[in-house]
């Protein structure tokens, strides 16, 4: 090929390819306030969450309490350390009907409901976790945009989100969020 016909077609396939780029950051862009989890001050989306021994939970189950949820899977080694946090301040919390707390199991993996179950009860009894745990088949986690885990949601009475983390939140944290979320905020 000669040098001049090298040029023009580098050229074009440069050209191509600064468009394509182009037209890809537009769309991120547009798209921006879709890539992050959802945001506070946003309703909690509906969603199915199955419980360990049969039955599902959705967004009604959880109306007129403050609710602390976290995504987290088995394997994380992050998440062990906060749920094993927040199942100390589930404790303090316990007497309260209007506080709950959920741990949204999301495994991942392409396992099927049952080996999920077994995972999860396997790292229960293992560690005495006693916070209420939900298995996630990967819809909820779609819906609260969860990428990394842990990923701890509070919502108020009203099913709004209030205080979003990604990666791992301290109970002191979590705690002063709840006594803001029961006085009113």
């Amino acid at each position: 090929m000669s040098d001049r016909r090298s040029f023009i077609v580098g050229g074009a396939l440069l050209a191509a390819s600064a468009w394509a780029g182009g037209r890809d950051s537009v769309r991120g862009i547009a798209r921006w306030h879709t890539l992050g989890p959802l945001p506070p001050g946003v309703p909690a989306p509906n969603f199915r969450l199955f419980r360990l021994g049969g039955g599902t939970m959705s967004r009604d189950d959880l109306a007129g309490a403050v609710n602390v949820m976290t995504f987290w899977a088995t394997w994380c080694g992050v998440c062990r350390t906060e749920l094993a946090d927040l199942d100390e301040l589930a404790t303090e919390y316990a007497q309260r009907k209007d506080v709950r707390f959920l741990a949204v199991n999301h495994e991942g993996g392409g396992l099927g409901r049952r080996q999920v179950e077994r995972a999860v009860t396997h790292y229960q009894d293992k560690t005495g976790l006693a916070l209420p745990v939900v298995m996630d088949d990967g819809s909820t986690s779609k819906a609260f945009r969860v990428r990394p885990i842990p990923h701890t949601v509070l919502l108020d009475r009203e099913g709004m989100i209030r205080y979003v983390h990604v990666g791992r939140v301290s109970a002191s944290t979590v705690r002063a969020e709840i006594e803001r979320l029961l006085e009113g905020d």
